[in-house]
C-alpha cells in the first residue's frame, strides 16, 4: 500500500534556497487580502466622502436657517401690508358718548390703536369693522375685533407677531384747529381723526426680523 505524502507548500527554487523562512512562502497561497496601497486608497476615499458629507450637512443647515429667516421676515411684511391697508381705509364714524357728546370712533395711545375701517370683501368677513392693534406684556402683537368700541373684552383675537420688543404709535395732527400739524404720542382730539399714523415695531437684538417704520396717511381725515 502506497504511502500518502502530505502536499508541501510550493516555492520557487530561488525562494526555497534563500532561507528556512522561505519554506513558508506559499503557506497563505490562495488566500486573498488587501495590500497596503489598497488600504491607503480606501482610507483616502472614505475621508473624502466624509468631508463631502459634512459639507453637504452644513449647507443643508445653512439653507434651512436662511429659509426660516426669510419666512419670518415675510410674516412681518404681511402684517405691515395689512396695517397699511386697514389704516388707510379708516372711516370717520361718530357716536354719542354717555355724557351726550358726539365723538369720533377712534382711540390712539402710545401702545394701542382702535378705529373703524372697511375690510376687503375678499376676506372672510368684509364690510365695516372695529379693529384694535396692541401689544401684550409677553411681546405678542395682536389684532382684536372688540365687541364694542373701547370695550375691554377682546372679542375675536388674532396673533400677528410674536416676541416683539416694543410697539409705538405716533399721530400727526393738531390739538387746536389752525395750528401747524405735529407728531404726538397720543391722540386727544375727540372730534376728528389724525392726518397720519406712524407705526414702529422693534424686535429683540437676537432676532433677525426687522420692521420698516410705517407712515400711513388717513384719507378720511382730509
Amino acid at each position: 500500500m502506497a504511502d500518502i505524502q502530505p502536499e508541501l507548500p510550493r516555492c520557487s527554487a530561488i525562494e526555497f534556497g534563500a532561507s528556512r523562512e522561505a519554506l513558508f512562502c506559499d503557506v497563505r497561497q490562495g488566500e486573498h487580502g488587501f495590500t497596503l496601497v489598497e488600504l491607503l486608497v480606501s482610507l483616502a476615499l472614505l475621508a473624502l466622502m466624509s468631508i463631502y458629507a459634512v459639507s453637504a450637512l452644513g449647507t443643508f443647515h445653512t439653507l434651512s436657517s436662511v429659509e426660516t429667516r426669510v419666512s419670518r421676515q415675510m410674516e412681518v411684511a404681511a402684517v405691515a401690508r395689512h396695517m397699511r391697508q386697514t389704516i388707510a381705509d379708516m372711516r370717520a364714524s361718530f357716536f354719542r358718548s354717555p355724557n351726550g357728546q358726539t365723538q369720533v370712533l377712534f382711540s390712539g395711545t402710545p401702545s394701542s390703536l382702535e378705529f373703524q375701517t372697511v375690510l376687503s370683501p375678499d376676506l372672510q368677513y368684509g364690510g365695516l369693522h372695529v379693529l384694535r392693534y396692541l401689544r401684550a406684556d409677553d411681546g405678542t402683537f395682536t389684532l382684536q375685533e372688540p365687541r364694542a368700541f373701547l370695550n375691554p373684552e377682546a372679542g375675536t383675537r388674532v396673533t400677528l407677531l410674536q416676541k416683539t420688543a416694543s410697539l409705538t404709535y405716533y399721530y400727526l395732527g393738531t390739538d387746536i384747529p389752525g395750528e401747524a400739524p405735529a407728531w404726538h404720542d397720543q391722540w386727544t382730539p375727540s372730534d376728528r381723526l389724525p392726518l397720519a399714523i406712524r407705526v414702529n415695531i422693534t424686535f429683540p437684538d437676537s432676532d433677525s426680523r426687522s420692521w420698516r417704520t410705517l407712515t400711513i396717511p388717513v384719507v378720511a381725515a382730509r
